[in-house]
């Protein structure tokens, strides 16, 4: 498998871009996170930060969160064959409350649109509190609708 990778510091901004081969014998989304580490030359994911695979730059679909201590926190996937062909992935990195609110803010707030939209499972493993739901609530003028 072959694929570009695009490794991003900010939403609007490609630093790097790679071209890479993937070796079969890796399936699993840990060793594909480390073979893209080793081989892509990715930061060190900081504490209290994500690093997120996307399909596309403005991580709207996300196939893989990994945390701080390198493993995996997130996917819909339980092994990478299901995304082997999409390519170009992004590779990002973002501070884990601004990650949630970013899906919070993309959903209008709403749980169910979360639901609707395939986020809550990635939502849910931020423990955003329903304190700081609220605050977004207020600070945005949201007022989230079932419909």
């Amino acid at each position: 498998m072959r694929y570009t990778v695009n490794i991003i510091v900010s939403i609007k901004d490609i630093i790097k871009k790679v071209d890479i081969g993937i070796p079969e014998y890796i399936s699993n989304i840990q060793s594909f996170y480390l073979y893209l580490k080793e081989k892509c030359d990715l930061p060190q994911v900081n504490q209290g930060e994500v690093c997120i695979c996307s399909k596309d730059k403005n991580r709207d679909i996300t196939l893989f969160v990994i945390t701080d201590t390198e493993s995996v926190l997130y996917s819909p996937f339980k092994d990478i064959s299901m995304f082997a062909s999409i390519s170009p992935l992004y590779i990002s990195y973002c501070n884990t409350i601004a990650r949630a609110e970013e899906i919070f803010l993309a959903n209008e707030g709403s749980h169910y649109y979360m639901w609707h939209e395939g986020y809550e499972d990635e939502y849910s493993k931020y423990g955003i509190t329903k304190e700081l739901e609220e605050e977004w609530l207020q600070e945005y003028c949201l007022s989230p609708k079932i419909p």
